[in-house]
């Protein structure tokens, strides 16, 4: 059994995920916690939508390093190679959190983007935001986007990746692997 508590962040600040099996997972303030979770279970419970989590490999084409979750390819930012480089033809977990997808990259967006198809499977507008379920092949994420996508239920579109916010951990310990 998981008990889960964030204790103290309204009066000091701070939170901390855990216990999970009698051990604290991380303590630090929410957006530490949100942008740089230690593991898979402190990412997935910080913030809604929760993380995405692909299972995936990572494997080293034509000089790049690309995420290969079986349904889809992204590559990993350069500026990342280092950090990840150890990794190259080992299992992995790739998390991406749903307000880093976007179906509607604007021309002038920074940023490294990686982009894949995908269908729709539900449209959940929720006023100033639309929450997307999306499958790619076998793998089944969630979106947060603007709202005015104009994405619909049962069509093909294309998304975009955030690259920069990818996270990725390993897939045996579950903790992340650090990007510097």
């Amino acid at each position: 059994m998981r008990i889960v508590e964030i204790e103290g962040v309204a009066v000091e600040g701070r939170g901390r995920v855990g216990p999970r099996e009698d051990r604290i997972e991380q303590v630090g303030q929410p957006i530490e916690l949100f942008q740089n979770p230690a593991n898979t279970f402190v990412a997935g419970f910080i913030g809604s939508p929760a993380m995405n989590f692909f299972s995936a490999k990572l494997v080293q084409v034509d000089g790049d390093l690309v995420i290969d979750s079986g349904s889809f390819q992204v590559k990993i930012p350069q500026q990342y190679h280092d950090a990840y480089g150890t990794y190259k033809d080992k299992e992995v977990t790739f998390g991406i959190r749903p307000e880093d997808i976007t179906d509607s990259l604007p021309v002038n967006s920074r940023g490294q983007w990686e982009k894949l198809g995908a269908k729709v499977r539900l449209v959940e507008p929720l006023g100033a935001e639309i929450i997307l379920e999306l499958e790619s092949g076998k793998q089944r994420f969630t979106a947060r986007v603007d709202p005015q996508s104009k994405s619909r239920s049962n069509e093909e579109v294309e998304v975009s990746f955030d690259m920069r916010k990818m996270h990725l951990f390993d897939a045996e310990s579950e903790k992340v692997i650090p990007r510097k």
